[in-house]
């Protein structure tokens, strides 16, 4: 069941645009950065303050682009076919087939690895890159300085450490939310609700004053208990509604989808 929920999103061509995005967004600002500096006559950035999560860009945009509305990109890739499948019958074939529990984890554990998967392949892509670009780069986004908290100057005298973490720390965030959006798909059966859902509550988040998106970004002045307190909260959230769900799915409303 796992491997045919696999190729099923390999075979779908909506699904694999949206990974390609997902690849390439991260990297575009890559020429942005390097044209902004060359054509201002100044020094390049080292390659981590070029690193697509230390959001040192103009504006931010491709950063904007691809942390704020990565909800929308993973529903696209890993949630559609729930939905899809609710409509045209499919999902009933299913869970006589294989069994509603197994059904539903399957496309759960999918939706995590896929997620997680996709992104964190994106990241590394955009590590390597600037790194080869800005090889020679000298202008730093901030120094070592006995003013910033200690987590801040720990990641920088380890950038390369720091900026490798990060990435898997917010490809694990993007799973959890890959795996929400198939929870809410599979529980509301409907995706324009799923999509509103699963991108509201990721923007209520970000939009807090401990904005969500402090704890994926490096290099930033806040100390470790300020991100450590918005990480724990962002997984017990995402946790605790999946497993909600889980929980009525298989249990309260084992066998009552058949339609």
């Amino acid at each position: 069941m796992l491997k045919a929920h696999l190729l099923r999103i390999m075979k779908n061509r909506l699904s694999l645009l949206f990974i390609i995005y997902i690849i390439v967004l991260p990297s575009l600002e890559i020429p942005l950065i390097y044209y902004f500096h060359i054509n201002a006559g100044g020094n390049l950035p080292m390659p981590y303050c070029a690193f697509t999560l230390a959001g040192y860009s103009l504006f931010q945009i491709p950063q904007k682009l691809f942390g704020w509305f990565l909800p929308i990109y993973l529903l696209v890739i890993v949630a559609d076919n729930a939905a899809i499948d609710y409509r045209v019958g499919y999902f009933n074939v299913m869970i006589v087939k294989c069994g509603k529990k197994k059904y539903f984890l399957d496309k759960l554990l999918t939706s995590f690895v896929v997620s997680f998967g996709v992104v964190l392949i994106s990241l590394f892509t955009n590590l390597l890159l600037v790194n080869i670009v800005f090889c020679s780069g000298t202008e730093e986004i901030m120094s070592i300085d006995p003013a910033w908290p200690d987590f801040t100057n720990l990641c920088l005298r380890n950038p390369i450490l720091t900026d490798i973490l990060y990435s898997i720390w917010f490809s694990f965030m993007a799973g959890l939310c890959g795996m929400l959006g198939a929870a809410l798909t599979f529980f509301l059966k409907n995706r324009k609700l799923s999509y509103i859902t699963s991108f509201g509550l990721w923007m209520v988040l970000v939009a807090q004053k401990k904005s969500l998106a402090l704890a994926w970004q490096p290099y930033t002045e806040y100390p470790l208990t300020t991100l450590l307190e918005i990480s724990i909260i962002f997984i017990i959230l995402y946790i605790s509604i999946i497993v909600m769900i889980a929980l009525y799915e298989m249990v309260f409303k084992s066998g009552k989808d058949i339609v």
